[in-house]
């Protein structure tokens, strides 16, 4: 969820009105990038945070996912793997696969199968982003992706719920 008011309208008190009303796991997914937003966001009861490797130096990155780490939550951080521009790591856990070029916003499906190879040999997952349509979750699926990032492609919807059945494949 998207928590930062100016740009993006959303709440920190959005983010524990959706997580007390859903069993889902939800994150954040700002730029977190003060040991400030860390303690926030688990407030908030988010499960995850987003921490842009793209973004944060390595010393900084280490230290917001000790602090999460350290702060007593078990949850899972996530970390935007690599957009066309960054050198891909293997030193991050749980590292995912952003389909977003963070230096033009871009949004690129394709990206996932390029480097869905890279994350296949580790402990990884491969959220992806960008997803519109069910032949594309399908297809993400067969290539072995276990989770993907879905935001646009429903907010922009006046039914979501009918919205994530369509996606789903399911009845609208």
């Amino acid at each position: 969820m998207l928590t930062e008011e100016s740009r993006f309208g959303g709440t920190l008190a959005d983010l524990a009105t959706a997580r007390a009303a859903s069993s889902c796991r939800s994150s954040r997914k700002d730029f977190i990038v003060e040991e400030y937003q860390v303690h926030e966001t688990l407030a908030g009861g988010a499960d995850a945070i987003l921490l842009i490797v793209a973004a944060l130096d390595t010393g900084t990155l280490i230290r917001l996912h000790r602090w999460q780490r350290s702060s007593g939550c078990r949850r899972s951080s996530r970390f935007t793997t690599r957009s066309s521009s960054m050198p891909h790591t293997r030193s991050a856990p749980d590292r995912r696969i952003n389909n977003r070029d963070l230096t033009t916003l871009a949004v690129d499906v394709e990206r996932t199968y390029q480097l869905l190879p890279d994350v296949q040999d580790g402990p990884w997952s491969s959220p992806s982003q960008g997803i519109r349509r069910h032949a594309q979750l399908a297809q993400l699926t067969a290539a072995g992706v276990d989770a993907v990032l879905v935001g646009e492609a429903l907010i922009a919807r006046a039914r979501i719920e009918a919205a994530t059945r369509v996606l789903l494949g399911s009845q609208a």
